[in-house]
């Protein structure tokens, strides 16, 4: 999914009616560092750890033939 979703998202957002992606990054990347507090990093944290436990799980799973940190996916 990691290699899918960041390009579907850019594409919905190029596509969306009366917007610019890069208007909209800079929107978010601008507001990044307000508000960050230890609970969020602690939070963050937890998160990760959930996020990361999910895909050794999905690669436990799909076996060795399987590379999830590739970055490239090739349909045939």
């Amino acid at each position: 999914m990691s290699p899918i979703l960041p390009h579907l998202s850019s594409e919905v957002l190029q596509h969306l009616p009366g917007t610019h992606e890069k208007q909209i990054l800079r929107q978010k990347f601008s507001n990044l560092n307000s508000g960050i507090t230890e609970h969020n990093i602690s939070e963050l944290a937890e998160h990760m750890k959930l996020i990361q436990e999910i895909r050794n799980q999905l690669e436990a799973a799909a076996g060795p033939k399987i590379d999830t940190s590739k970055k490239v996916i090739v349909f045939s």
